[in-house]
Parts: C-alpha cells; sequence; structure tokens
C-alpha cells in the first residue's frame, strides 16, 4: 500500500476487503507482530471491521497552536491513555512520555523493513518496550468502562495477554498516524496559501456538528 497502490479510494477497499485480502501473510504487518506479540495474533489481527467510537474520543483543546509537533505529541498521547483506560498524571509530560515510548517501538518495525523476520535483537528490545508500554494495562484492564478499549477485549472474552498485545498494536499505529495526520492538517493550508483565510475566519475551523469535534 502507497507503493504499487496508490489511489487512496482501492487502498481503503482493500484494507477493508478481510476476505480477500489479508495482513497475516509472509511480510505482513500481522506477521511481523506475531514475532513479536505470539502467534495468537494471527488468531485475532484479521477480520472484518468494528465500528468506531473515535466521535467519543475527540474533543477541543483548548491549549494554543505555537509548536505542532509538540501538540500532536500531547495530543495523541492523551487520546491513547483515554483509548486504553491508562490512569496517568494530567501533566502534558506523562504523555510526550506515552508518545516517545510507542515512537521506539514504531522506529524498530521500521528499522526491519529490509526482512520479513525480525532478528532476535530486536524481538527482545521490542518486547522490553512492550512491557513498558502496557504496564498500567493488568490493573486497567479488570474495570475499565465497556466502552473503552480494554472494556471490550474484557467483555469479549479477550486474555490480559491478547488485551495488552492489542494495546500496543494500537499504540504504535496511533503514534504514528494520527501524529503525521496532523502535521500534514498544519501544512496544508500553508501549502495552499489557505492560512490567512482561516485566521479571519476561525469559525470554519469548527464542525458544526453535534459530536464535539474541534
Amino acid at each position: 500500500m502507497g507503493w504499487l497502490v496508490t489511489d487512496p479510494v482501492v487502498v481503503r477497499q482493500v484494507l477493508n476487503d478481510a476476505a480477500h485480502f489479508t495482513l497475516l501473510g509472509e511480510g505482513g504487518v500481522g506477521h511481523l507482530w506475531a514475532q513479536v506479540l505470539g502467534d495468537y495474533v494471527y488468531r485475532i489481527f484479521d477480520g472484518p471491521a468494528t465500528p468506531t467510537c473515535a466521535p467519543a474520543l475527540v474533543t477541543c483543546s483548548p491549549t494554543p497552536l505555537r509548536d505542532a509537533a509538540d501538540l500532536a505529541r500531547v495530543l495523541v498521547g492523551r487520546m491513547m491513555a483515554d483509548l486504553l483506560g491508562l490512569d496517568l498524571p494530567p501533566d502534558d509530560d506523562a504523555y510526550r512520555s506515552v508518545f516517545g515510548t510507542g515512537e521506539r517501538l514504531a522506529r524498530l518495525a521500521l528499522g526491519s523493513a529490509a526482512s520479513t523476520e525480525l532478528p532476535p535483537d530486536v524481538i527482545r528490545q521490542a518486547k522490553v518496550i512492550i512491557a513498558d508500554l502496557t504496564r498500567n494495562v493488568p490493573t486497567a484492564f479488570a474495570d475499565a468502562p465497556a466502552d473503552t478499549l480494554l472494556g471490550r477485549c474484557r467483555e469479549l472474552g479477550l486474555s490480559l495477554e491478547e488485551t495488552s498485545g492489542l494495546a500496543a498494536l494500537l499504540m504504535v499505529a496511533v503514534t504514528e498516524t494520527a501524529a503525521t495526520a496532523m502535521a500534514h492538517t498544519v501544512a496544508l493550508p500553508h501549502d495552499t496559501g489557505q492560512q490567512r483565510h482561516l485566521i479571519d475566519h476561525p469559525e470554519r475551523c469548527r464542525t458544526r456538528s453535534a459530536t464535539g469535534y474541534g
């Protein structure tokens, strides 16, 4: 995806077509994660999409936009902590740390792109990072609300091991994709020359829906 298939509509169709395409073959992301998390990934990683709870996770932030990169780190860290039901201190540094840990794990995966098999040293490093990343999951898993990832996994009968693995996987996926999307969103009005229009008309920066989007 992105190299052989570049049309975004076709990419979306492929990613949502679990009947004809799989993430579990050699070289696929499911194969990569199975080497780090265990063979249970093959049972739960692929399949039809589930309903999104994204609107409930999106809130308006009063934080002034002085540093887009740092703001992305903090917001992504907060989003993942909320999604996973993690109990973290309220200061921004705690969420920068969550983001940084996910980023370290993502860099390991990117550094292994030349081979479909992860070297033992990379697997060892990944397991250490995952243990740090999911250190709060066992406590939160027991009583997490049903509308959080941990609560859904518990009610679906997933084990703590499987839930911790999914938590680590989502942390990496969201760390890279959401932060990159935020940076591109900031860059887009500058690249198109529309930033002055948005500054003069701030009401256009917010949606009119009742979902809390901002």
